[in-house]
């Protein structure tokens, strides 16, 4: 809360100096992280599971990574293969999709 005052009177100032600018700070996307955000605390991890740094990076580095994210329990996207989660095996059957949509089998990384 106290950021968005700042940003919030800082925009208001440079807004309303003599000199128009535009370098106002850019209000951040819904949903985004503010720079430098630790990855294992970041949207991204939470969102897709991509909660390990790697050259500079977030990407998903473990199952538990995948396992934990809203794209496991939402889409079945549960399991790691290579920096990214995909659905396998039984990882459909357990998600909301299959329950709400009938996508319930894993075909091509995804739940079809």
């Amino acid at each position: 809360m106290h950021v968005r005052v700042f940003l919030a009177g800082v925009a208001f100032l440079v807004g309303s100096s003599a000199c128009e600018s535009s370098r106002a700070p850019r209000r951040l996307a819904d949903g985004s992280d503010p720079p430098n955000t630790p990855c294992d605390a970041s949207r991204v991890c939470k969102v897709w599971g991509w909660c390990a740094e790697q050259n500079g990076e977030c990407v998903a580095t473990s199952n538990d990574h995948c396992r934990a994210s809203e794209a496991c329990k939402n889409g079945g996207l549960c399991s790691l293969e290579g920096l990214k989660c995909v659905a396998r095996e039984d990882d459909c059957e357990r998600s909301e999709w299959c329950e709400k949509n009938e996508l319930c089998e894993a075909r091509e990384g995804v739940c079809k």
